[in-house]
């Protein structure tokens, strides 16, 4: 039944795609013909998987081609999703820190940098796609509706993409909230920026089980989260909190929260209260990619769990004043390839010297380290 997990991926990839989120990426990236051709091929692929499903029954080239293909559109998503986290960050560091440190590092030369970089992985993943469409055209395959295939009674997914303004406006109270969140099953993007006299979220969140981009911004008043219903975000992939002073993670009515198992980027900014991830955080430890946090200048300990983190790609500290230490595990998260340690304590950066430091041996297996805005690139 792989055919059939194509199609639902097929299908989410189709849904980014065409989102608001991604058009903007595709805007500000200068990537939007390369993310249009995406969409053109993904979508004339999907029109085909139904009767592809059918014809590797009797045609083992078929079945090869759908796999061929399986692992060609999970790169596709992930690189999208690389796409979000990366713009996510861009506008974390438009939004808050001014610093000299982390403004230099951020420079034009860093930014023109990633785009080519992030360009080129866009460029290569196209042209693999491209190639496997013109594969599929040896084997004759015609469109079909989705209820033509029995065996696998598939529907594909509602995308929807509401910014804040749409769902929640500016200053509104929880009352007048609520009415807003009542019927959003199939919401998949919300932003919630700017409501100044906002002081909670709501449990209601709960039934939000196809949103898979949350972030939260500029809310001085926030003081908790909907502790119990963050779990029952099944589909949740990227959270941000961003700039939320009153917020307290480590409080009383957060004990019970925890992130749900498949989120993949965690971003937590401005929140002075921040003295370490909150326990239920270790939940999402087997998924997570990418870790940043920034200006929380209360933040003075890494987690023990992060070494279990077998899937991070990528942490990000910075601003984070009192941060002396990193896990003695931290070796053993071998995915990870890029760690940015920024305006932390000099203790900090002292003990995460190239070859001498204390901490040394815990990041020398990562590729890429940014030390005090210094980048080393290790040969191993």
């Amino acid at each position: 039944m792989a055919e059939s997990f194509v199609f639902q991926t097929a299908g989410k990839i189709l849904g980014k795609l065409t989102s608001l989120a991604v058009h903007e990426i595709g805007l500000i990236w200068g990537v939007k013909k390369d993310f249009k051709r995406l969409q053109l091929t993904v979508s004339a692929i999907k029109a085909v998987l139904l009767d592809a499903a059918e014809q590797k029954k009797k045609n083992r080239q078929v079945e090869d081609w759908l796999e061929k293909l399986q692992d060609v559109l999970y790169d596709v998503d992930d690189l999208l999703d690389d796409f979000m986290t990366e713009d996510l960050r861009r506008k974390l560091v438009i939004k808050g820190s001014k610093r000299k440190a982390v403004k230099n590092f951020f420079s034009s030369s860093n930014s023109l940098a990633l785009r080519i970089t992030m360009s080129h992985k866009l460029k290569n993943i196209r042209n693999r796609l491209e190639d496997i469409d013109a594969d599929r055209k040896q084997f004759e395959l015609v469109e079909r509706a989705p209820d033509s295939l029995v065996a696998y009674p598939l529907r594909e997914q509602t995308h929807s993409f509401v910014q804040a303004s749409a769902v929640i406006g500016r200053d509104l109270d929880k009352n007048k909230i609520k009415g807003h969140v009542e019927g959003l099953r199939s919401l998949q993007y919300l932003w919630i920026e700017h409501c100044d006299h906002l002081e909670s979220l709501l449990g209601e969140m709960k039934n939000f089980t196809a949103l898979r981009y949350l972030s939260i911004s500029e809310c001085p008043s926030l003081t908790s989260l909907p502790s119990e219903s963050m779990k029952y975000l099944k589909s949740l992939e990227m959270l941000s909190i961003c700039q939320c002073e009153k917020l307290d993670l480590l409080a009383e009515e957060h004990t019970m929260m925890e992130l749900p198992r498949g989120l993949l980027s965690l971003a937590l900014q401005g929140i002075p209260k921040l003295k370490e991830l909150p326990r239920g955080f270790e939940n999402a430890a087997a998924t997570i990619k990418c870790i940043t946090i920034m200006d929380c200048p209360s933040f003075e300990i890494l987690p023990e769990w992060l070494q279990n983190c077998a899937s991070l790609t990528k942490l990000h500290l910075v601003n984070c004043v009192l941060l002396k230490s990193v896990p003695l595990g931290m070796h053993q998260c071998t995915a990870l390839r890029e760690l940015r340690i920024i305006n932390c304590s000099k203790n900090l950066i002292e003990k995460c010297k190239w070859e001498t430091g204390k901490y040394w041996p815990c990041i020398s297996q990562t590729p890429e380290n940014y030390l005090k805005g210094l980048k080393f690139k290790n040969s191993h």
